[in-house]
């Protein structure tokens, strides 16, 4: 059996492994490898989130409530800690939709809900080109319509 970071049990608390695991990498990061980063270069954490997680804690939601705000909580916690050690520390968060393999059937989904699709090998290639060039304007969210067209340019 295996568990991957990010991941809990649907009856489980997603907080500690959504928030908790997410933190401890943020802050290990900026400690022990920022400092080996040659010249005034930041280092960048990309940090895979999903289109439906929530930012606002307050606001209602319908299904998978506890997953959708720790994710959403997570996903703050990393911009702030990024705002917190802007010097050395690049946040990015990314929001892709459902992640479709190349085919007919992504692209009449892609067709229809573009907003909210995205092809595996197009958020490979905005995740490599975030992760080498970084976000324009530093850290921050980018959401899966900016991954669509980031990924169809690299």
């Amino acid at each position: 059996m295996y568990r991957m970071i990010g991941i809990a049990r649907p009856t489980s608390d997603p907080r500690p492994v959504d928030i908790g695991y997410t933190q401890a990498a943020s802050q290990a990061f900026a400690t022990h490898l920022s400092p080996s980063i040659p010249g005034s270069r930041k280092f960048r954490f990309i940090h895979t989130s999903g289109i439906l997680s929530e930012k606002d804690q307050s606001k209602p939601l319908w299904f998978n409530v506890a997953g959708r705000r720790s994710r959403g909580e997570s996903e703050t916690k990393i911009i702030e800690f990024a705002k917190d050690n802007e010097g050395t520390y690049e946040g990015i968060v990314v929001r892709p939709g459902l992640v479709l393999r190349r085919g007919l059937a992504s692209k009449i989904w892609l067709g229809l809900t573009w907003d909210w699709c995205i092809e595996v090998e197009g958020l490979a290639r905005a995740m490599l080109g975030l992760a080498k060039r970084g976000r324009n304007g530093g850290s921050g969210w980018v959401e899966n319509r900016v991954l669509v067209k980031s990924g169809n340019t690299y």
